[in-house]
């Protein structure tokens, strides 16, 4: 009988070892450190991926505005093709890259018929930086010079034309670094020439400034009346002999400057 009991007490030690306890006798727990680290990055990495998805680039490209119509005016003493682009969120967009492909029908020299032309348009924005953060409304504008693909545009003809002007905006944003991409195009229909846009940033009584978006769409009729000119011929000596005006001023103040000197 001893034997016996001997026997059933050592089983039932052996029992209670092995028996998994979550808190040891000396009052430490027994939970494997390894295990609440594996959870805990797998619950990171859920929240991750979720967070993730709702802030998703095609979302934050979606804030992003165009203006409805592009405009024909100076800018600068140039021709200019100029649209306006609009950061509808408070998040600041960098590294903002903007330019244009033209999309029309092209007959080579040779006759050959190209449904699909497609020719880089190339915009600039009135920024030290080519690159320039999106937080206020900004102004690109394309210079219609002999060197672009839309320089025998005149105010006859523009409505006539035809083609479509695909706008890509590029740009990173500053709180994710991810890249978004928005895009618009204009038609000859949605072209107005001899109109700008009204301003739309102002400087508050407190010294900030303020973006009125009521006015983001409003263009009005040009004050330069050579916009309106139906002769283009005429309009490009007139052009020119405005630049000859501009150079032989700015020659005259030169040598009265020499001469006080």
């Amino acid at each position: 009988m001893s034997q016996v009991s001997v026997v059933k007490g050592s089983i039932s030690a052996k029992m209670k070892r092995n028996k998994p306890r979550v808190m040891s006798k000396s009052g430490h727990s027994n939970i494997r450190i390894d295990k609440l680290v594996l959870t805990t990055l797998i619950e990171i990495f859920i929240t991750g991926t979720f967070l993730a998805k709702i802030a998703r680039p095609k979302k934050r490209a979606e804030t992003i505005k165009f203006s409805h119509c592009a405009v024909i005016t100076k800018h600068n003493g140039e021709l200019c093709l100029v649209i306006r682009v609009a950061n509808m969120r408070k998040s600041l967009l960098i590294q903002c890259q903007l330019t244009g492909k033209l999309l029309q029908t092209y007959e080579t020299k040779e006759g050959e018929r190209i449904l699909l032309n497609q020719a880089s348009v190339k915009f600039h924005v009135d920024s030290s930086s080519e690159s320039p953060f999106l937080i206020l409304p900004l102004t690109f504008y394309h210079i219609l010079d002999d060197s672009s693909p839309l320089s025998d545009l005149t105010p006859q003809n523009l409505k006539e034309k035809d083609f479509e002007l695909i706008i890509l905006l590029n740009a990173t944003v500053e709180s994710t670094s991810a890249v978004c991409q928005s895009r618009t195009s204009y038609i000859p229909e949605e072209i107005f020439w001899g109109f700008e846009f009204l301003p739309v940033i102002s400087l508050s009584q407190n010294g900030k400034y303020v973006a009125d978006f009521s006015q983001f769409e409003l263009i009005r009729r040009s004050i330069d009346c050579t916009l309106y000119s139906t002769d283009p011929e005429k309009q490009k000596l007139e052009e020119q002999y405005r630049k000859e005006d501009q150079r032989e001023r700015e020659r005259r103040t030169m040598l009265l400057q020499q001469s006080n000197v």
